[in-house]
């Protein structure tokens, strides 16, 4: 993570799939005296794939970038430099909106230092989830309900103003150890 404590973070919008690449591209072109950080977080997720249970990786919030300046005047005019860049979230007239505090905070609390939400693990016993490892364990509250079939649990952030649902990897162990099918 980024050492600019007083650093803000504003999110800019690009084409989906393409995260990764305008993120480097950032990194690579804008100063670190404007540019402090970029991520894309991301999440493990299972998959099903030819009857196993996989995980891979994937983007949290589609077409969208974080970034963390003290200097978004100077970003605002580097990053429009960038091709695929498509707009600032919490743009208005003149002023470019940083995410708020408790929002980066919130972001914070699941993923790691990578900006990875890793795989959480539930224990399951009969009808009951317990959630015994991972980012979830610490936010239990946090979770709006649990697809069992789809290994995920969704919970609910704000961001930009907005709450949104995400979906977290939960892996689902019986009380034998043996990953469930």
């Amino acid at each position: 993570m980024s050492s600019f404590v007083e650093s803000n973070w504003y999110v800019i919008q690009v084409f989906e799939s393409h995260e990764e690449e305008i993120k480097n591209k950032c990194l690579d072109y804008i100063s670190r005296d404007i540019l402090s950080f970029a991520f894309v977080p991301r999440r493990e997720k299972l998959v099903k794939h030819k009857k196993k249970w996989v995980t891979i990786l994937e983007t949290i919030f589609p077409s969208y970038i974080f970034l963390e300046t003290d200097d978004i005047k100077a970003l605002y005019i580097e990053i429009r430099k960038i091709s695929d860049f498509k707009k600032f979230i919490g743009k208005d007239d003149d002023f470019i909106h940083p995410i708020y505090e408790f929002e980066k905070q919130s972001l914070l609390k699941y993923v790691d230092e990578e900006y990875i939400a890793r795989l959480s693990k539930g224990l399951k016993d009969g009808d009951e989830i317990i959630i015994i490892e991972g980012p979830l364990v610490d936010n239990i509250g946090n979770i709006k309900r649990i697809d069992r079939k789809k290994r995920k649990a969704i919970v609910e952030v704000e961001i930009i103003g907005q709450i949104v649902e995400i979906e977290l990897g939960l892996e689902l162990i019986t009380k034998s150890d043996n990953i469930e099918d």
